[in-house]
């Protein structure tokens, strides 16, 4: 996958970190023949990866979903899972920069809904404060400038990028640690969207952006909040997500 306007030198595989020679390329040859890029075979209301194509997932059979569908661009695998840790964790923002432009291309060249409006899936002002970043705002960011890069070979419209339209309300513990239901729980009236962006997201379509997809609790309570806000639809794309049941 080669998308335009790189700055980094050396050029290094957001997978294994070893320099490619090709200045605009973002995964080397070696692990792109690796990973497991989601590009069919998927369930059609999370899009975690399937045995059949065009099947829901166990997940998406038992539980009433807030969003009106979403979708993965890789497995969540020790590769991937590897570049989303260093992005997350140890500062490596670049991974997050070169992500959010490939999920733009996966986007336009696998996914193509119509959306008018992009919101990264914010953090709590005292993680943001410990860690210095929000890791979703680096790939949306990234997103929507490559997304409306080759928006014109695509004959559509550009998107608006919405920073800070979710604020986090409270502190939460970390998802990873707690059950399917305790997710949910734990998120309770956790978002809300801020006032002064309304207007920009009543009766418009939303692509919510995020690094990881599990149970689907952070993007069904973020979409439940831009919904109640007047949101028309309200979809999702990640970079990683899990196998689906």
């Amino acid at each position: 996958m080669d998308v335009g306007g790189r700055f980094f030198s050396p050029n290094k595989c957001i997978l294994c970190m070893d320099v490619i020679e090709e200045p605009t390329a973002d995964i080397c040859e070696i692990c792109y023949n690796k990973i497991h890029y989601i590009d069919a075979c998927f369930c059609r209301k999370c899009g975690k990866k399937r045995d059949a194509e065009d099947d829901l997932c166990l997940d998406c059979c038992v539980r009433t979903h807030q969003f009106d569908t979403g979708r993965g661009m890789f497995v969540y695998e020790e590769s991937i899972k590897k570049a989303l840790f260093g992005l997350k964790f140890f500062r490596r923002t670049w991974i997050g920069r070169k992500i959010g432009r490939v999920m733009a291309e996966y986007y336009l060249k696998e996914v193509g809904w119509t959306i008018d409006c992009v919101l990264p899936v914010p953090v709590h002002y005292t993680r943001y404060f410990i860690r210095g970043y929000n890791q979703a705002e680096i790939l949306a960011m990234y997103f929507v400038k490559e997304y409306n890069r080759q928006m014109g070979m695509y004959n559509g419209q550009e998107v608006v990028y919405v920073p800070h339209g979710l604020r986090r309300k409270k502190w939460t513990a970390p998802q990873k640690e707690l059950s399917s239901e305790t997710r949910y729980k734990n998120l309770e009236n956790g978002f809300e969207v801020r006032s002064q962006k309304k207007e920009q997201i009543k009766d418009k379509t939303i692509l919510i952006i995020d690094d990881i997809y599990t149970t689907g609790a952070t993007m069904d309570m973020c979409a439940k909040q831009l919904k109640e806000a007047g949101a028309k639809k309200v979809f999702f794309l990640v970079a990683a997500i899990g196998n689906g049941l």
